[in-house]
């Protein structure tokens, strides 16, 4: 009877830190995407800096590379759509402990004022125990309604 009871608890602890741990999976998911649509509608190259890994701010193009990131978007951008739901995701757990999480979230149907529409793609690693310098925005990309990259930082 002890053992049931063991193996029940170890079963709603595990469930119990899944869902904290995907409750701020999608919080940060939710940040990385707003702070990327902000930064775009304001041209803030700073707020986008600050989501970037420490590899992408060593570039010396940096700057150059995000006002061209900007600029792949014609027109003012009048309405977005972020689900929290879109993308793909990579995740390594060691004893019930996620120790390396890589997401890929879309920002979808970006319209500007001149009738164009986009999508943005990022590719953010969330954690990585081993190498925790390579966290943050690693690659970041604008298509076209064809899937063609009109621009991409990586």
């Amino acid at each position: 009877m002890v053992k049931h009871y063991s193996l029940l608890l170890v079963i709603i602890l595990s469930i119990s830190l899944i869902s904290c741990s995907q409750l701020t999976k999608k919080d940060d998911v939710a940040y990385v995407k707003k702070n990327i649509i902000e930064s775009f509608i304001n041209k803030d190259i700073e707020k986008l800096k600050k989501i970037f890994n420490s590899e992408l701010n060593k570039k010396n193009t940096i700057d150059k590379q995000i006002n061209a990131l900007f600029d792949s978007i014609e027109g003012k951008i009048i309405s977005y759509e972020l689900n929290c739901l879109d993308g793909s995701e990579q995740e390594k757990v060691d004893n019930f402990k996620i120790i390396y999480s890589d997401l890929s979230p879309f920002i979808r149907k970006i319209i500007t004022d001149k009738s164009k529409e986009y999508e943005i793609h990022c590719y953010y690693l969330r954690i990585d125990n081993e190498n925790p310098n390579k966290v943050g925005v690693y690659r970041i990309a604008v298509y076209d309604l064809n899937n063609n990259i009109l621009y991409e930082i990586k």
